[in-house]
């Protein structure tokens, strides 16, 4: 029996405006959304960290936690190992951070 030719794959693109016919490509879109979020997040929460410290906003010891949280997000996506679950797990720890700076 003669064996078939291969065939490439011909995958979809997804139209836009049609997210609902397409929920995994969504799903996949806001989990690089939440990841790209988390690391400029990371990034942002290293540079005014000791800024939060000297005012008194945040104590010492929880403050080094969150550096070793922004740094280990910023590792594992520069590994390319950062999940959307630990995006999503980092954003929401630091989320009372944002109040200090809205004003």
């Amino acid at each position: 029996m003669p064996q078939k030719p291969y065939k490439r794959r011909r995958y979809e693109k997804e139209p836009k405006g049609m997210d609902s016919l397409f929920p995994v490509n969504r799903a996949r879109r806001k989990g690089l959304e939440d990841k790209n979020a988390a690391f400029k997040k990371a990034k942002w929460l290293l540079s005014v960290i000791d800024g939060l410290a000297a005012k008194g906003y945040i104590e010492r010891d929880q403050s080094q936690c969150l550096i070793n949280e922004a740094k280990r997000i910023i590792y594992l996506y520069g590994k390319g190992r950062l999940t959307a679950a630990n995006a999503r797990y980092f954003l929401d720890m630091i989320s009372w951070v944002d109040k200090y700076f809205k004003e």
